[in-house]
């Protein structure tokens, strides 16, 4: 079947408006709030074309998993790959509820997490349990907190953290529309370090197919990157 479809793309390629079908692994994140745009003004322009997008908040290998190009943040891109560049840089958040804060101070300094109910993100595929990273004077700082959920999903940690379970660092676009709102309360800010937003990325030694083509030269000029 992968052969078939192979050749289906490597025909589709030869034709003036390309055909076939991308395969895509990428985090939910990104699916839900920062390339939803993109992915729709693709499909208008391309009808031809079908996105098979499977979301996958872990480090997946694209090329042995059988996917044509992945998107991450930049900062987790792995080597021999071509990136693409689709976001502006992002910041995490830490936020709590106001629920939360009624009943503990704010947290002053990243260090003063450790007296604080944390909900940590682990990674599926590795188990491992990400470290909250900061900056304090130009350094790297990063701690290992606990609380009283560990998940798998951003969503569910955003969710707990609504319910004032704990406070939650969550990438500063899934969290912005909430803290306006004042359903939560942003703490440590001028510790949140800018990292690199996400990149389309894919295989230098593969020839891409037509429709991965038109893909990629369509993100690169559509994605704002302002």
């Amino acid at each position: 079947m992968a052969a078939i479809d192979e050749a289906v793309n490597e025909v589709a390629a030869t034709s003036a408006t390309p055909g076939g079908t991308v395969r895509l692994n990428l985090p939910r994140i990104a699916a839900e709030l920062a390339l939803s745009p993109l992915f729709v003004a693709f499909a208008e322009a391309f009808p031809k074309v079908t996105l098979d997008l499977t979301i996958d908040d872990g480090i997946s290998d694209i090329v042995a998993d059988g996917f044509d190009a992945g998107i991450r943040i930049g900062g987790r891109l792995v080597q021999d790959m071509a990136a693409v560049p689709l976001t502006p840089d992002i910041r995490n958040a830490v936020v709590g509820s106001p629920a939360y804060f009624g009943k503990r101070p704010a947290p002053q300094h990243p260090r003063d997490l450790l007296h604080h109910a944390c909900l940590n993100y682990r990674w599926a595929k590795t188990h491992e349990v990400y470290r909250w990273r900061f900056e304090e004077n130009g350094r790297a700082l990063e701690l290992s907190v606990d609380g009283g959920l560990v998940a798998s999903d951003t969503g569910v940690l955003c969710d707990a953290a609504l319910a004032g379970m704990g406070l939650a660092c969550l990438p500063d676009l899934l969290v912005a529309p909430l803290v306006t709102s004042g359903r939560l309360v942003r703490v440590l800010e001028p510790y949140c370090p800018i990292q690199a937003g996400f990149f389309l990325y894919y295989p230098l030694n593969r020839h891409p197919s037509g429709a991965l083509r038109a893909f990629i030269d369509f993100a690169r000029a559509q994605a704002p990157i302002a």
